[in-house]
């Protein structure tokens, strides 16, 4: 069953990265991460 997320979250990240650069994915993904840190 593992495997079987693994497949489905790849397939939501492929859409993800057709929709939007790989780049601009990643900037999001880091921006969600770091907010908590820079604002305290």
């Amino acid at each position: 069953h593992d495997i079987h997320f693994m497949m489905e979250f790849g397939e939501k990240m492929r859409e993800s990265i057709e929709n939007e650069t790989f780049y601009e994915f990643r900037e999001k993904v880091k921006k969600t991460y770091e907010k908590p840190a820079s604002e305290g």
